[in-house]
């Protein structure tokens, strides 16, 4: 599967979201908060994500559903 990784991160509430690149659906998203804290923990570079390099991309988004696993595996432990 193929997807798109959609950051705004230069603004006042960053956001990123990744959606398939075939059908445009969202598959999972990060609000501000998540954000900081990816990248204050080192779990994404800036940089990696305006990679065109096409495995790079793809551990961005390994790096991005473990967060996300993790984060509900947490939240459902709680």
């Amino acid at each position: 599967m193929a997807y798109i990784i959609d950051a705004w991160l230069e603004c006042a509430h960053p956001h990123l979201k990744v959606m398939n690149s075939r059908s445009g659906m969202e598959l999972f998203s990060f609000q501000e908060k998540e954000v900081h804290q990816l990248l204050e923990n080192g779990d994404i570079d800036i940089n990696d994500l305006f990679s065109t390099n096409q495995q790079t991309l793809e551990e961005v988004v390994k790096q991005l559903v473990l967060f996300r696993c993790s984060q509900t595996m947490h939240s459902t432990a709680a």
